[in-house]
């Protein structure tokens, strides 16, 4: 109802630790809002009864809550235009999973500050259709939005010690909004470029449409033609956003320790000179649902780890013994916990004292 749905707002802890004016703007934006005779159910719900959206939109346009209105509006239409809830529902799976299968986007892992790492592998060639490269963009941007929206403490790829940090971060500010972006240009070619149009479009929609989601970006090691495009888009992106982008130049085995500020090194790739070795698995990111029966809210490193955990539990329901053990557990706990119990070298490959027969 309308009344709960302003409620929601006006009671919002983000919006209640706000200086009055802008706490003030944020009531007069979600009252607008509620009144408008534009709006649909889909707008409604998740989107303008959201009091993050609302922050986001305001502070994009300096707390004027007109142009947050009319900029609320034009990302309510684009959103049904672009069909984004029927793609976060499952459609157009083939043509994500066939731009997805290349490895170049994906969501990894976290920051030191709790916000989830958007990688882009720029060594695999673009696919080369326009239409196709901004929805598997949109895709990947709405997954990282997930991980924000829906944090979990406790995900394989948060960085270990700042667990109550991102918590704390989520739950009283704006941090919750931002995610990061990687860029590695190792094995960069203009073959495997985008064309510029598709890069103009991209940074148009993520400006528009995603205002305040990224926090920072990465560029690893960038040709000095890219460096003098990145140049030419600052023309196209404002100058906050164009701020946010750092060019970080170095050696494989110097990039953990120029990073260190922002990424902790068991948690950057090997590729990155850090310790996360496990390569990236298209099918698993785009159909492994550890959250809640879906991919959303999931990165790929916490659905490596439900993927790992299904198949280790049903490996053990081979073996009364161990398959017991690991139900009375649970197979996420038995993966944390219990792995040095079962996985004694004896219990690996066999023989040992007490002769048990191998898992493998």
């Amino acid at each position: 109802s309308p009344a709960s749905s302003l409620g929601t707002v006006f009671s919002d802890a983000r919006v209640l630790a706000l200086p009055p004016a802008e706490r003030a703007a944020v009531r007069k934006l979600a009252t607008m809002l509620e009144e408008s005779t534009t709006s649909t159910p889909e707008d409604s719900v998740g989107f303008f009864d959201d009091a993050g959206t609302l922050l986001r939109y305001l502070r994009s346009v300096g707390w004027d809550v007109a142009r947050a209105e009319q900029r609320l509006h034009r990302t309510a239409a684009w959103r049904r235009e672009f069909e984004v809830l029927a793609l976060r529902q499952g459609a157009k799976h083939e043509i994500i999973a066939r731009e997805n299968a290349t490895g170049r986007l994906y969501v990894r892992g976290f920051d030191r500050y709790g916000r989830p790492v958007l990688h882009v592998k720029l060594r695999h060639s673009d696919l080369g259709c326009h239409e196709d490269a901004i929805m598997h963009v949109v895709y990947c941007v709405e997954r990282a939005v997930a991980c924000v929206d829906f944090p979990r403490a406790d995900s394989p790829g948060r960085a270990p010690g700042h667990e109550d940090q991102a918590c704390q971060r989520a739950a009283s500010s704006s941090a919750d909004v931002q995610f990061v972006l990687l860029v590695d240009f190792a094995g960069y070619s203009r073959e495997n470029r985008p064309p510029l149009r598709t890069l103009r479009e991209i940074v148009a929609v993520l400006q528009a449409h995603f205002p305040e989601r990224l926090g920072h970006a990465y560029l690893i090691n960038p040709p000095l033609q890219v460096v003098l495009l990145w140049r030419t888009l600052s023309f196209f992106v404002n100058a906050g956003t164009y701020n946010k982008v750092q060019i970080i130049q170095g050696p494989e085995a110097q990039l953990p320790n120029l990073l260190k500020d922002v990424f902790d090194e068991d948690c950057l790739e090997h590729s990155l000179g850090g310790k996360n070795a496990l390569p990236f698995d298209s099918e698993v990111f785009l159909k492994v649902q550890p959250t809640e029966g879906s991919v959303y809210g999931a990165e790929f490193d916490s659905q490596l780890a439900a993927s790992q955990a299904a198949r280790l539990a049903a490996s053990l329901d081979a073996s009364p013994k161990e398959g017991n053990d690991a139900a009375a557990l649970g197979a996420t706990e038995w993966v944390r916990v219990g792995w040095k119990r079962f996985f004694a070298l004896e219990s690996l490959f066999g023989g040992g004292a007490g002769q048990e027969a191998p898992l493998w």
